[in-house]
């Protein structure tokens, strides 16, 4: 029999196993990130929408008041109505001032949201980059590892096939 033992009983591990494990996980990790910042972008985006519209609603709802009053004032309502008419346009342009900041700070978020989402793709991209080395590197090992098999396989076999030729030369 050879030193050593035979390749059924020596099956060896790969020893960078755990690091695969890691590596498998960590772009596990960065793909669900991915999915949830896309997530957040496509909620931010759906929200800056909303708060546009509801914007250019009030727009449209002051353009409406204003040529009110400018008719009002062309029919020479009275003075009290006029005024209280203008005090109502001016509150709509506080509301306008507000809705504009509501856009621009939604707008804000959105650009984080994106700016979030670059970034988990690039740790995605680096996760799947550094987990293909690994797989790599474990299938040229067990390339390498298959021929250092099949080489003691076939010394045995060499051996075997020695020990009988001689047994048969002394009968």
């Amino acid at each position: 029999m050879p030193n050593g033992s035979h390749n059924w009983m020596s099956k060896k591990e790969y020893r960078l196993e755990t690091v695969l494990d890691v590596r498998r996980k960590e772009k596990e990790g960065a793909s669900k990130a991915v999915f949830e910042a896309r997530q957040f972008l496509e909620l931010a985006v759906r929200e800056l929408e909303r708060r546009q519209e509801v914007l250019q609603n009030h727009r449209s709802d002051m353009s409406e008041a204003e040529t009110r009053l400018q008719s009002e004032l062309m029919d020479g309502s009275a003075a009290t109505r006029i005024v209280s008419h203008k005090v109502f346009i001016e509150g709509l342009r506080d509301r306008e001032t507000a809705l504009i900041d509501e856009v621009a700070s939604q707008a804000s978020i959105v650009r984080q949201a994106e700016a979030a989402l670059e970034e988990t793709i690039k740790r995605l991209t680096e996760a799947a980059r550094e987990l293909s080395v690994i797989e790599k590197h474990k299938r040229k090992w067990q390339s390498r590892e298959q021929k250092r098999v099949t080489k003691e396989d076939q010394k045995l076999l060499d051996e075997i096939s020695s020990i009988l030729h001689e047994r048969s030369e002394k009968l």
